[in-house]
């Protein structure tokens, strides 16, 4: 799955604040685990992303 198949999983279509908070918080988990995922292979730890 790429990143905006995920992005796309994320639940957009609740209405209210909660939903809203939960949904960005979400999105920015996902940003978060990109900036890792990056950084692992800066580091030379591609091999171990799929452990994640």
């Amino acid at each position: 799955m790429d990143h905006s198949e995920e992005l796309d999983n994320v639940e957009s279509g609740k209405s209210g604040k909660s939903a809203g908070k939960r949904c960005w918080r979400e999105i920015e988990a996902l940003k978060e685990k990109r900036r890792l995922q990056a950084e692992l292979e800066e580091y030379g730890y591609a091999e171990e992303l799929d452990d994640f």
